[in-house]
């Protein structure tokens, strides 16, 4: 078993890091360019210049890649070792920090006629509040609700696993993909949670057997699936946009065909790159890394969601529409993850210390082992 320095080497930080920034990637095209979850918007992206539709299809990928590199190293991280239910304490403590900042926020701008939020569903007054105070249950953050449903069954999942033989590791691994896959086609409410349990299985079963590829051909093969991925998303925006008979099915072939064999082999791909690199620990990267799950909550609640993409940052009526879309996209981007790192690292230094000193003590004092 890897000791806890081992664990926090900073090659996987940086791999955290670098699945936190293609999320946020994902979500600027996803959400601000083309308002996957506003019907009435979600065709507006298909009207813009040529180049810039097509760079769309090719900066998409980046959020189930990263979904699924966080799944894959809590398998990766959490096999075989002590379970610490301290942790998922700590991350409820952290959601609904920014839940109810995240509320204030939402109250303050209104109040103050800075914006009126058009796209946020529970634009009610009252709902908000809810949601707010009910963040797992509201379905604020999906990412959360996975991971910490996950986390509660990591537990049953280990001991499971641990009586396994490699092969037979390799077969329950090919039989949660199917169960996975199936019902992504058919759609099926614990979709997601099937998802996060074929990644950890998958990060398990790389710890237990030390699965390893050459971190060059694992590169040439990550990029491999990123432009098939993004050929495959290109080839369905031209069915949508002739009309192409037969289109609406052919667009769920490839959209299954992306998301549970594309995007998985290209998660396996980049883990093995980051994890065959050999680099020194390095206490910025680490940090930066801490703040992973705080850019998340900030930059992806309903909330900021509206009113970054479409107040702060004009991503679909301004940015697309120009010549310079690339560029505007890497900036806002770079812009947008190290402002929310900075905000969550200024949490940390100042709020979640004194709250974890007040969680630990709760845990000895209520889940201590019996002598």
């Amino acid at each position: 078993m890897k000791t806890e320095s081992t664990e926090r080497s900073s090659k996987y930080e940086l791999l955290r890091i670098a699945a936190m920034l293609l999320i946020v990637l994902h979500h600027y095209i996803c959400h601000g360019v083309r308002h996957s979850l506003i019907p009435e918007m979600s065709m507006a992206y298909l009207s813009g210049l040529e180049f810039n539709r097509t760079l769309t299809s090719f900066l998409l990928m980046g959020g189930g890649i990263g979904n699924g590199i966080f799944f894959m190293l809590t398998g990766f991280f959490m096999f075989n070792k002590e379970y610490k239910f301290k942790r998922i304490l700590k991350l409820i403590a952290q959601v609904y920090f920014y839940s109810i900042a995240l509320m204030l926020v939402y109250y303050a701008v209104r109040h103050l006629h800075i914006y009126k939020f058009p796209e946020l569903k529970c634009a009610n007054n009252t709902l908000v509040l809810l949601n707010s105070f009910l963040p797992f249950s509201a379905g604020l953050w999906w990412f959360i609700q996975t991971y910490t449903l996950l986390f509660l069954f990591v537990p049953v999942l280990n001991v499971f696993l641990s009586k396994l033989t490699s092969r037979q590791f390799l077969v329950v691994l090919l039989l949660l993909w199917l169960l996975w896959f199936n019902p992504s086609v058919f759609g099926f409410t614990y979709q997601r949670l099937q998802m996060a349990v074929v990644y950890y299985v998958l990060g398990a079963y790389i710890r237990k057997t030390e699965f390893k590829i050459n971190k060059w051909i694992s590169l040439i093969l990550f990029c491999v699936c990123w432009i098939a991925y993004s050929f495959i998303d290109l080839k369905n925006n031209l069915m949508i946009i002739n009309k192409t008979p037969c289109s609406a099915e052919m667009i769920i072939i490839y959209s299954k065909l992306s998301e549970c064999i594309i995007t998985p082999l290209a998660v396996l791909f980049a883990f093995e790159f980051f994890n065959d690199l050999q680099i020194k620990n390095n206490r910025f990267i680490n940090a930066v890394a801490s703040t992973k799950f705080g850019i998340y909550l900030i930059h992806d609640s309903p909330i900021t969601r509206d009113l970054l993409w479409n107040k702060v940052f004009h991503c679909l009526d301004i940015q697309y529409e120009s010549n310079m879309f690339p560029a505007l996209a890497a900036g806002t981007v770079i812009v947008l993850f190290v402002s929310c790192s900075i905000i969550d690292y200024l949490r940390q230094c100042l709020i979640e210390r004194k709250i974890n000193s007040v969680i630990d003590s709760l845990v000895n004092r209520f889940f201590q082992k019996e002598e």
